[in-house]
């Protein structure tokens, strides 16, 4: 009988243990683990999408060097020439030489005229400065028809962007309009930009997407058969990436214009923050000694460890519905839950950084697109939008809007004999001059293009206006920056344009800034280094 006993009991003990142990992988398989993929899979988005947000910009950066290209009058005025004349001669060796494309990073570009004839095609090796044959462009590797179509149609300056194959490889292109800088007259061409891929600064781009990069063009991958079979999984899913492997690799596609693979993209996601075995030694020598405690592991299965399980499982769960990754699972003992909830936990943290980082590299590259890259003052995307929001203001308040735009005299005379880096150290020192010498915080100036800038002057009448811009003029004249050209005394000058109004519901708000550029004209028509103003 004691055997029988014995027996039985040490078959309940081990029925009970088993089903305790069930119940243990159970909520591990079911809860838990689940869970952490799922948390996994979100944090491997994200890195994903901060690689592709980085890539975007590189194209970004692209878009707004040609845009800023094919919106000057010398680019304007050399495609209308068809390319010939001096003045076409010196705007290829001046304005578009060698030193443009090493300071924007770019190995080529192409003219197109309206009905998308070549008039005009560079490329360099950044490195030596030669133009080797290893680096001429096929122009058919662009849509030729679809960018004249869009030079005609899309009302954005931009036409197209992004990477395409061509006959020398993978390549970032950008292409826009080329438009006079006043935008007044039809666009007379396009301009394309393009850069080798494997000319993107990589090590940037590594910096920014937080993690280990490697890009396997898809004709390298489709021979190897391991990464072959990732483009086909790729394509099968439909997923914008695989989950990690083994090795804890994401794999992604960069597609070109066309949505065709150009790329297969091997990611280095990290080391996992949960550990993906079900039952540790730990667990299993706990459980041997459930076996010799079956009651006192019941009652604390019962009142601690379910209770536990039960609160983490609640947690993830609330997690995963409300996306509030400030909640954290209480840390109880150093038990095996303990460990789990503790890597869950950091997990929860990572994630949490992760989203922080995200929002912060957001909010820099919103930062970028608002900021003039030359001197460090809003750029004109950014004035467009202040001036938007004081006329909306003046309009609603009845009260009087000034704005100035101020023109440095003879620049083009300054850059061509001092050269564009004097140059551009001189337009740094006459914003830092601006900005400084404005009166009130509501005051506000920013890089109209080129030499040009633009003030807002909120709440500002006429007369005003004139006495800050007289204050401007002679702020700059005190820099004192020798110009063998300058209006006046040999130093670097600047002509304002001044227009005020009390803005109306029923008036233009871009018919301000013609009257301010009329006055403007009228300074540089009545000598320069002086400041005109009309009250509209």
């Amino acid at each position: 009988m004691t055997v029988r006993l014995t027996f039985r009991l040490l078959r309940t003990v081990l029925v009970a243990l088993l089903v305790v142990l069930l119940c243990q992988i159970g909520v591990i398989i079911l809860f838990e683990l689940p869970t952490y993929y799922k948390l996994e899979r979100i944090s491997d988005g994200k890195s994903v999408e901060r690689a592709r947000r980085v890539i975007q910009s590189e194209i970004d950066n692209l878009n707004k060097t040609v845009m800023d290209y094919a919106g000057r009058d010398a680019t304007y005025d050399y495609i209308a020439s068809n390319g010939k004349g001096p003045n076409a001669r010196y705007f290829l060796h001046s304005d578009i030489g060698f030193l443009a494309y090493k300071n924007n990073d770019i190995n080529g570009s192409l003219f197109l005229d309206t009905s998308g004839k070549v008039v005009h095609k560079a490329y360099f090796d950044l490195e030596s400065g030669t133009s080797p044959r290893s680096l001429d462009v096929d122009a058919d590797s662009f849509d030729i028809p679809g960018l004249v179509e869009g030079m005609i149609n899309r009302d954005k300056m931009l036409i197209s962007s992004g990477i395409i194959s061509s006959n020398i490889g993978e390549i970032i292109f950008s292409a826009s309009k080329i438009l006079n800088s006043e935008r007044t007259l039809p666009p007379r061409g396009v301009l394309i930009f393009w850069r080798l891929f494997d000319h993107v600064p990589m090590d940037n781009i590594q910096k920014l997407a937080g993690s280990g990069l490697k890009f396997i063009p898809v004709t390298t991958a489709r021979d190897n058969p391991r990464l072959s079979g990732k483009l086909d999984a790729l394509a099968a899913s439909g997923e914008a990436f695989l989950p990690r492997d083994n090795a804890n690799h994401l794999f992604w596609l960069v597609r070109d214009t066309a949505g065709v693979p150009v790329f297969l993209v091997r990611q280095d996601a990290g080391l996992r923050n949960f550990d993906p075995v079900v039952l540790s030694l730990y667990t299993a020598v706990g459980f041997a000694a459930m076996a010799a405690i079956l009651i006192l592991i019941a009652v604390y299965f019962s009142h601690s460890v379910l209770r536990r399980v039960t609160a983490a499982a609640a947690t993830m769960r609330q997690v995963w519905r409300t996306g509030d990754y400030n909640n954290r699972i209480p840390v109880v003992g150093r038990d095996e839950l303990a460990e789990m909830s503790a890597l869950f936990n950091e997990l929860l943290k990572k994630i949490e950084a992760q989203e922080q980082e995200l929002r912060d590299h957001n909010r820099e590259l919103a930062k970028i697109s608002q900021q003039d890259a030359l001197t460090g003052i809003p750029n004109r995307r950014s004035f467009d939008e202040a001036f938007d929001r004081s006329w909306r203001l003046a309009t609603r308040s009845s009260n009087p809007l000034s704005v100035l735009l101020v023109d440095v005299d003879n620049f083009k005379a300054f850059n061509d004999y001092y050269g564009h880096q004097k140059g551009d150290m001189a337009l740094k020192q006459v914003a830092e001059a601006l900005q400084n010498n404005l009166q009130r915080a509501t005051d506000s100036v920013a890089r109209y293009g080129g030499e040009e800038f633009c003030l807002i002057l909120a709440d500002t009448e006429l007369d005003d206006a004139m006495q800050t811009a007289e204050k401007l003029r002679l702020a700059v004249r005190h820099l004192r920056i020798r110009h063998i050209y300058g209006a006046g005394d040999g130093i670097v000058t600047i002509s304002i344009g001044v227009a005020s109004t009390i803005p109306r519901v029923r008036d233009v708000r871009l018919d301000l800034l013609k009257h301010a550029d009329k006055a403007l004209y009228a300074a540089k028509a009545a000598g320069r280094d002086r400041v005109h103003g009309v009250d509209v």
